[in-house]
Parts: C-alpha cells; sequence; structure tokens
C-alpha cells in the first residue's frame, strides 16, 4: 500500500469513528436536538483534524440526524411523532423479514454470538449503563441483519440506520428490551422463522409505544445519568479532580454549578488513578499524569480548565499542554486572598499537609503574606464527609488564625471543603475564601478577557521530540502543543 492510499484509509476511519461518536451521542442525549455541533470544538475534543469531523457530519446529514441552519451552523436534527412513527412502521417490515431469516439459516456460532451479546446487554442493564445498552442493543439488531444473509436488506436500512440508533437511544424499557431479546434469540436457536418474525414484530411495536409515550412536542425525555447542558452554552469550563473520590467530586461539581454563572456548563471529570485525597508531594506527582490524560481528553473542548485539589497537582505543566487558561484552585484562592487582605491564613484538613501547602503558597510567591496554617488534627472519618464530621472544628480553627495569627482572609482549603465557606462565613469575622468557587470565577474572568494563548515564554508549547508510551489522547494534546503556532 502506497503512503497515499495508507492516509486515505487512516482518514476514512477516522471520519467513521467520528460519525459513530456523533451518533451515539446525539442517540443518548449528550448533544440534545438543537445543540450546535461546532467543527473546532469537535476536531479538538477527538484530537483531529477538522477534515474528518466536517466529512463525519456531512455523513450525518445525509442521514437526517443534524441539519444545517443559516447563522447558527451545524445543529441536532430533531424528530417529530410523525416521523417516529414512519420509521417504526420501517423498521417493523424490515426486522421482522431479517429475524425470520435468520432463524432460518443462523449456525450454532452465531447464536453463541448472539448469546454474548445478550450477556453483556444483562450487565450493563445491572449496572444502569445506559451507553452500554444502546450499543450492545445496535449491535444486536445489526449482527441479526447479517445473519440474514440478504445484502439488500442492509442496504435498504442503510439511508436510515442513524436515525433507526437514536430511536434505540431514545427508548429506557431496558428490562423489557432484556426479555424479549431472550426470547427472540430462543426462536432463532430454534430454528423458528415464524415466531422470531412474530417476536420481532411485537419487539418493534413495544418499543413503538415505549418510545412515544416518551416523547412530547419538544423532543424525546433524556436518558437516565447526569444532567447535560446544551452545547451551545456561553462558556464551557472542564473542572477535573485529581483525587479518585467520587464524594469529593460530588462537592466540587455542587460548588462549582452554584459559583458559576448562568450561562456556563461545568463539566466534572474525576481521576482513575491515584489516592482517595492527596496529602503530600508524592501523592501530587502520581496525580498529575492522571491529571493530564483527563485534561488532554476534554480540555481542549473547554474554554477554561479548573484544577480542583489545593496544591494544584500538574500545574504549572498543564498550562503549557493547552492552548485554554488553566487555573488551580490554590493559585485562584490566593489571588482572590490576596485582593482581600494584607495577611492570609489556610485552614487544612490535616497536618501533614502543611508542609506542601506551604510550598505551594512560596511557589506562587505569596509566603511572605501567609499568616498560618492550621489544620484538623484528629484523623478523618472519610474524605466525603469531613464537613459533617468536623464543621464547628473547622469553624473554631478559622477564628483563632484571625484571633491569634493576625489573618485578614481566611482560605477553607482543599476539595473536600468546597462549599463550607458559604456556609459557615457568618460566624467567621474576615472574608472566607473557597478554592474551588474562587477557581470557577477565575476562569470565568480570564477566557472573557481573552488574552490570547502562549505561544512564546515559559508556558509556550514544548519543543517538538519523539515520545513513547503515551495514550492516544495525550499523545495528540503533546503534538498539538508541540506544534502551536
Amino acid at each position: 500500500m502506497s503512503q497515499t492510499d495508507r492516509v486515505t484509509t487512516s482518514e476514512s476511519t477516522l471520519r467513521d469513528q467520528v460519525r459513530d461518536e456523533i451518533r451515539s451521542r446525539i442517540s443518548d442525549g449528550r448533544y440534545p436536538a438543537g445543540a450546535r455541533l461546532v467543527e473546532q470544538r469537535l476536531a479538538d475534543e477527538y484530537g483531529t483534524s477538522r477534515i474528518p469531523v466536517r466529512e463525519a457530519l456531512r455523513m450525518l446529514e445525509s442521514e437526517g440526524l443534524v441539519i444545517t441552519v443559516p447563522r447558527r451552523g451545524v445543529v441536532v436534527a430533531s424528530l417529530s411523532r410523525a416521523d417516529l412513527e414512519h420509521l417504526y412502521n420501517l423498521r417493523e417490515s424490515l426486522e421482522a423479514m431479517a429475524f425470520r431469516l435468520a432463524a432460518a439459516r443462523a449456525t450454532p456460532g452465531e447464536v453463541r454470538s448472539l448469546h454474548r451479546l445478550l450477556e453483556r446487554m444483562r450487565a450493563a442493564v445491572e449496572g444502569g449503563d445506559h451507553r452500554e445498552i444502546v450499543a450492545v442493543n445496535t449491535q444486536f439488531h445489526s449482527q441479526v441483519v447479517e445473519m440474514a444473509g440478504n445484502p439488500y436488506l442492509g442496504t435498504a436500512l442503510q439511508p436510515v440506520d442513524g436515525r433507526l440508533r437514536v430511536m434505540i437511544g431514545i427508548n429506557h424499557d431496558y428490562g423489557r428490551q432484556f426479555a424479549e431479546h431472550e426470547a427472540l434469540i430462543k426462536a432463532i436457536s430454534d430454528g423458528d422463522a415464524d415466531r422470531a418474525a412474530a417476536l420481532a414484530a411485537a419487539h418493534v411495536d413495544a418499543s413503538r409505544h415505549s418510545t412515544l409515550d416518551r416523547y412530547d412536542e419538544h423532543g424525546p425525555a433524556p436518558a437516565p445519568g447526569p444532567a447535560t447542558t446544551p452545547a451551545d452554552a456561553d462558556l464551557r469550563l472542564l473542572v477535573v479532580n485529581p483525587n479518585i473520590s467520587t464524594s469529593v467530586s460530588d462537592l466540587i461539581e455542587a460548588e462549582a454549578r452554584r459559583a458559576a454563572n448562568p450561562g456556563t456548563e461545568i463539566v466534572m471529570r474525576t481521576a482513575e488513578s491515584g489516592v482517595a485525597y492527596i496529602e503530600t508531594r508524592l501523592e501530587s506527582l502520581l496525580a498529575g499524569p492522571a491529571v493530564a490524560e483527563l485534561v488532554a481528553q476534554a480540555g481542549t473542548t473547554a474554554d477554561a480548565v479548573v484544577v480542583a485539589a489545593f496544591g494544584d497537582p500538574g500545574l504549572p505543566a498543564l498550562k503549557e499542554l493547552v492552548d485554554v487558561p488553566v487555573v488551580g484552585i490554590t493559585e485562584a484562592a490566593l489571588a482572590t486572598a490576596s485582593l482581600l487582605g494584607a495577611r492570609m491564613s489556610i485552614v487544612a484538613i490535616s497536618e501533614r499537609i502543611t508542609p506542601w501547602y506551604r510550598d505551594c503558597v512560596e511557589r506562587n510567591g505569596l509566603l511572605g503574606r501567609l499568616a498560618s496554617i492550621r489544620s484538623l488534627r484528629d484523623p478523618l472519618h472519610g474524605i466525603g464527609t469531613v464537613q459533617d464530621d468536623f464543621g464547628p472544628e473547622l469553624v473554631r480553627l478559622a477564628n483563632q488564625v484571625v484571633t491569634e495569627d493576625g489573618a485578614d482572609v481566611v482560605i477553607l482549603a482543599g476539595a473536600p471543603l468546597a462549599g463550607l465557606a458559604r456556609e459557615v462565613a457568618d460566624q467567621i469575622p474576615v472574608p472566607v475564601v473557597d478554592g474551588v468557587a474562587a477557581g470557577i470565577a477565575q476562569a470565568e474572568a480570564l477566557v472573557r478577557l481573552a488574552p490570547g494563548p502562549a505561544r512564546a515564554g515559559s508556558y509556550a508549547g514544548p519543543p517538538a521530540k519523539a515520545h513513547r508510551g503515551l495514550s492516544p489522547a495525550l499523545a495528540a494534546a503533546l503534538e498539538a502543543a508541540q506544534n502551536r503556532d
């Protein structure tokens, strides 16, 4: 194969991968009807150029999943109830045919393959994994079409394939779907073509009623799972928890949403490796690669990144990785406190943290304005319950740094304390700073100031050089940073 052929094949595969991912996100509601699909943002998110994205969007437009609207660009198309009725009529006829033919000619190996898909669906249903359920459901029906052995059947389905996948994504009656798939496989295994066709028609009809029951004039009800924000939000912030504790992520996300402006979308991510909460320099070092990975995966689709652990694991190196503002909650809290008073104190959740926090203050050039660092002395019961377990003691420490250490401002440090400042501000006689809230506010301000990326200076992208062992997302982000103009 020539170099040209290799490039063409690679670009074609990438285009198909992008198309499949966008289609999946439309089907499960992450890209709702009316959401704008901006080429550059999608290209950044998927780590590719705009060409595969543009081609993927054209393919999806031919499927009827997206449309081009003057002055808005490409947006996700909506399906009316009439559209769904027509599609279900078509699907009922074609799938009854597919299951009839599959039952008449299925091999034992093909039946075993269907059983494996059924087990994947069982696990997904038990785990409440909507995306996996949709993926397995789609694969199940596609495999039956292949088993039917009629190439024209697949050709007939191709023009409406995308919309059929969206229909599967709208229908959330998982238990019924699983039971009906089990019965369909039994009919295929028994070679009973008539029963397979009848069950397939009943399966589609049941899906029709379930889907239309969830449909109103605004479109489908959202898929189970976290709420999403429209893709054309005024501003999008990626908030990364460098700890692996999801309970802490919940605290961070809640405070981030309270602190953000109404037009700001918060995209919350939690480290997949590392420790429950970071107290030392070593633990911060371990968190750095996990944070870099999350930023590489999603950071370029955001207008700014907030690293939400006191101590700012990965900073300032992350500022070299992406060309959007990267804000740590430590530097944000310190910068905010420096505007509110001459001397600041930090209240922390453990004594072990103190030396590292002092290093962080020094790194930010504010050690001369640090009045003190005081911390809890008792062992923690749970990282997500620190506020409940030690609220009065944290307030006592905050008052102590004012009366005994001369603090003009108190920083309640650490993601586990996110939101506490709002609740106890009236119990402390000086301004109280929450790192997460400060990080969100500073990130929003930097985006709106539009200072431009670093193309020179110490935060410019790193020089181009060979690399090895990086994930595809991190490798793509590194190469983009190396080639930043």
